[in-house]
């Protein structure tokens, strides 16, 4: 566990699992009764903290935004995960199709995601539009399209089985 201000800097940080399931818990008391965000992901997303928050992370780790690239970016082919619009994928309309049994799209419009812009459940597909600053999160679909194209990993540093 962390304590953000004292063993972990204040800020947004991309989260990546690195299991099959990973999750994390920011909560405002080192007991985790009074829980303000938390998720359970299988690939990236994103989250911030403030000083005097609690962080745990269990199956993924954490990179502060300043220390990474663009989400890598295969065959013009997003998936699961959360991206941010104008650093990972440019902002626009895109095609999103259902890969799996259950799929949705949410539009979030910060990090606190109290601000949904649009979300939707998706049966064989839909349209989204995206504004430089928002948060995309696929579940159990993809997006192909040729403006999705970059040639950069991210970099990779706190690891969940650190604390």
């Amino acid at each position: 566990m962390y304590k953000v201000g004292s063993t972990l800097d204040a800020g947004i940080y991309r989260i990546i699992s690195d299991a099959e399931y990973g999750m994390y818990v920011i909560s405002s008391d080192a007991n985790q009764e009074d829980i303000i965000d938390f998720s359970a992901i299988t690939t990236h997303s994103y989250f911030e903290v403030v000083d005097d928050q609690y962080l745990k992370l269990d199956g993924t780790f954490a990179v502060p935004m300043d220390e990474v690239d663009p989400i890598f970016i295969e065959d013009n082919t997003i998936g699961p995960g959360t991206y941010f619009v104008g650093y990972d994928i440019p902002a626009g309309e895109y095609e999103v199709i259902q890969d799996e049994e259950t799929a949705m799209y949410v539009i979030y419009d910060s990090l606190d995601k109290s601000e949904i812009a649009s979300m939707s459940a998706i049966t064989n597909n839909a349209f989204v539009e995206v504004e430089d600053g928002q948060y995309l999160q696929l579940y159990g679909a993809i997006i192909t399209d040729d403006a999705l194209v970059n040639e950069e990993r991210p970099d990779e540093s706190i690891n969940s089985n650190s604390n």
